[in-house]
């Protein structure tokens, strides 16, 4: 019978526990049993809490608490669990067993105890009085399982929760040489690619007819009434109040709305907010006097007259609803009591 190769693996991982089990984990064990496990990241469970937590140890150990079952309804968590794991291997690729390059006296290693299933919760949950997730426990060198520090980091995005972990564990462990080295999104990179020759490919195509629309005065005139918009509503006040970016509730769901507060806002509340005026204004504008240069550029095509009478007209007036729903939701949101909402159009094909 053939074992498969995450099967041996898993023998060789529990094998290299045991037998550490024993005695203290030295650096050397401690940065082999990471190097066999997924991601560098050591899975600790109910078996071997006693062998890796409960032997003293050479270094410090950071244990992630955190719960991927959707059934927990944890958004950062599954949001982070990426994160965790790029940050782990950036750790790693300067430092392949796991020891300080400025001080050789020191080094870190990274556990994880993930609820994957809520119906087969660790032990280790209710042992350490883990209430919320994620949740960071850090052990330090020579010490047992009830020798160790909590801590927990925010939660607005990405760059904030990464920084945060940075700055907790640098402090905590006095190792400085850490770093987190951003993945590379390849579909980002694709996209970017794709929209670049997209954009250039209809500048070549329609060079007159773009040239022509932006030497018009309405041009210019949507375009610095749009510049002063975002001038007035969005950009300048988060730069003087310094709001926070988002939010999270209580499911663990980001936020972007403060839900009945007018006097507090988050700041993409603001941007949002800043992009429906402009959205406005575009709308009408062009509803008022878009149609010449239209007719100009479709002087000659057999219907022109159709587009230009029916289409446009149609079709900036759905975005125009579109905008005035999106608008009065929001502020449905910052006042429930708010009675004037615009009703949106996904509402009209829910079964009742």
């Amino acid at each position: 019978m053939k074992l498969s190769a995450s099967v041996i693996q898993y023998a060789v991982i529990c094998l290299s526990v045991l037998t550490y089990s024993v005695y203290g984990l030295s650096n050397s064990e401690l940065a082999k049993l990471a190097l066999e496990s997924p991601n560098h990241i050591i899975q600790l469970n109910d078996q071997n809490k006693e062998q890796l937590l409960n032997t003293q140890r050479e270094g410090y150990v950071v244990v992630l608490f955190t719960a991927t079952d959707p059934k927990v309804k944890c958004k950062i968590c599954r949001e982070f669990e990426s994160e965790y794991i790029h940050f782990v291997k950036s750790w790693y690729k300067d430092h392949p067993n796991g020891q300080s390059n400025e001080d050789k006296s020191k080094s870190l290693f990274f556990f994880e105890v993930n609820i994957r299933n809520v119906r087969s919760m660790p032990d280790l949950i209710k042992y350490y009085k883990i209430e919320d997730v994620p949740r960071f426990i850090l052990f330090r060198p020579d010490g047992l399982m009830d020798d160790f520090e909590k801590f927990t980091i925010q939660t607005t995005n990405t760059e904030v929760r990464i920084n945060d972990l940075l700055t907790k564990i640098k402090t905590a462990t006095q190792i400085y040489d850490i770093k987190y080295y951003e993945p590379t999104d390849y579909s980002s990179l694709l996209w970017t690619v794709f929209m670049t020759f997209t954009v250039v490919f209809i500048i070549k195509r329609y060079r007159n007819f773009i040239y022509s629309v932006f030497h018009s005065n309405v041009s210019k005139a949507a375009l610095l009434t749009s510049f002063i918009i975002l001038m007035i509503s969005g950009y300048m006040f988060n730069t003087i109040k310094n709001p926070r970016y988002a939010g999270v509730n209580k499911e663990g769901d980001i936020m972007y709305f403060i839900p009945g507060q007018l006097q507090a806002q988050f700041a993409i509340e603001s941007q949002i907010v800043a992009l429906l005026y402009v959205s406005f204004t575009i709308v009408l504008v062009t509803l008022v006097a878009g149609q010449k240069p239209l007719k100009e550029f479709l002087k000659g095509e057999k219907h022109a007259s159709k587009i230009i009478t029916v289409l446009m007209p149609i079709t900036l007036s759905f975005a125009f609803y579109v905008f005035v729903a999106g608008f009065t939701s929001i502020y449905k949101v910052k006042q429930s009591s708010y009675p004037f909402q615009v009703a949106k159009l996904s509402s009209l094909f829910r079964r009742k």
